[in-house]
């Protein structure tokens, strides 16, 4: 038996390059660690929300582990992507968030933590030669930063 705590990590967007990069480090870094990756089908916006929800929803009454991650490691939407396209990343992050809450129970959400992978480029935009960190001012330069902005302040609430 190891004295490690067992971790319970579901990874949305696990197919993509970033998401398939955590799975393998979060599976080869703590054998304690039960990693899930969520079956989302991104190409039908419908079919995305269910599968959203349906991954959300069983992943968190399946597990009694110690500690829960979500790692958000989804998104298409890139600094050329249109209005409409930044409006669909962010119900989607809103469309998890929303389930997580409905079956979340107040001991899961003190041994919850969510990774939320965004883009500081898009985030603090031009910052005149300066390097960004914490403390920096977001200043988003387009619609894209202003977007990953508008995410991370969910996580706030």
């Amino acid at each position: 038996m190891s004295d490690q705590p067992l971790i319970s990590s579901l990874v949305i967007g696990a197919t993509g390059l970033l998401g398939r990069a955590t799975m393998r480090q979060l599976e080869k870094t703590n054998s304690s660690t039960l990693v899930q990756p969520a079956r989302v089908n991104w190409r039908v916006t419908q079919q995305a929300e269910l599968d959203l929800v349906r991954e959300t929803v069983t992943w968190l009454p399946s597990t009694d582990a110690d500690q829960l991650e979500a790692y958000w490691c989804a998104g298409r939407a890139t600094p050329r992507s249109s209005n409409e396209a930044n409006a669909e990343e962010r119900h989607f992050f809103e469309t998890f968030l929303d389930a997580l809450r409905r079956v979340l129970t107040p001991a899961q959400a003190q041994r919850l933590t969510i990774f939320f992978a965004s883009s500081a480029g898009g985030i603090y935009g031009d910052t005149r030669h300066e390097v960004a960190s914490e403390q920096s001012s977001p200043n988003p330069a387009d619609s894209y930063g202003a977007s990953k902005l508008h995410l991370e302040s969910t996580l706030i609430k």
